[in-house]
């Protein structure tokens, strides 16, 4: 028996021409916002950029303004076969541009098991394409008004 634990991860926002920057796990084709874990001691901001830079090999995406947080608990399959319970909490930051020259088409994994994806944002809000865990989706667009700003990142405020 495993011991339980809890899982603190950090996730960001990322929209560009009304799309989402998604993360594809290549396996289980699961939709989820680009992130990970927070490190002992590490600050939750410090810690999603850290994943931007592990994950897409770039220092250009900035962790912006905290947009809320939401509790996740699941079941995934192991690596040995059985079962591994999961229970998180998932602090969601919106990730704004370092400099005006980020291009967005150009962010690729540098992970062998996910990829990242551009999803039309109104397909997950409408609830047509689900990304996880769950309740994300509640927070990413508080009114479809914020969805049609001419900024390269959409603004939450």
């Amino acid at each position: 028996m495993t011991t339980p634990y809890l899982e603190i991860i950090v996730r960001g926002v990322l929209i560009d021409q009304g799309r989402l920057l998604l993360c594809r796990n290549r396996k289980h084709g699961h939709l989820f916002l680009p992130g990970g874990h927070i490190d002992f001691g590490e600050p939750a901001a410090t810690a999603l950029e850290r994943e931007m830079h592990e994950e897409l090999g770039t220092t250009d995406l900035k962790a912006g303004r905290f947009l809320g947080a939401c509790e996740a608990s699941f079941e995934q399959q192991s690596k040995s076969g059985g079962t591994k319970r999961h229970h998180e909490i998932n602090l969601v930051f919106e990730l704004r541009g370092a400099t005006a020259a980020v291009n967005p088409d150009l962010l690729v994994s540098q992970e062998d098991p996910i990829e990242f994806i551009w999803h039309p944002i109104e397909s997950i809000l409408s609830g047509k394409v689900p990304i996880l865990p769950a309740g994300i989706t509640r927070m990413l667009a508080p009114s479809t008004s914020e969805l049609v700003s001419p900024s390269w990142i959409t603004s939450f405020e």
